[in-house]
């Protein structure tokens, strides 16, 4: 298993993801088309879709923000607690 999957997931649809996203993009800037849903109660009127275009493609390729945050902070510890290693080797001390 992966250190950091969720950074593996993304890296492998990053390409089709930001393509798909600037399709969307596209519609909305270019075009003047927007997502929308049907709501209210007989579900006939139709509102714009409250989400961004990257809620939608990170729910879509399964990206979980929360994991992908907490791999980003351990990524950073690691570095963290790595260059104290290299600043205590530069200072000769025991590591």
């Amino acid at each position: 298993m992966s250190v950091y999957p969720e950074h593996e997931k993304l890296e492998k649809i990053k390409d089709f993801s930001q393509k798909c996203g600037e399709f969307l993009d596209w519609l909305q800037h270019e075009k003047g088309l927007f997502l929308a849903t049907y709501s209210g109660e007989e579900g006939d009127e139709l509102y714009r879709a409250d989400e961004t275009i990257n809620q939608l493609l990170v729910e879509f390729f399964g990206i979980d923000l929360k994991k992908l945050e907490a791999e980003k902070l351990k990524m950073l510890d690691e570095i963290r607690q790595l260059q104290l290693e290299i600043n205590r080797q530069a200072r000769g001390e025991k590591v």
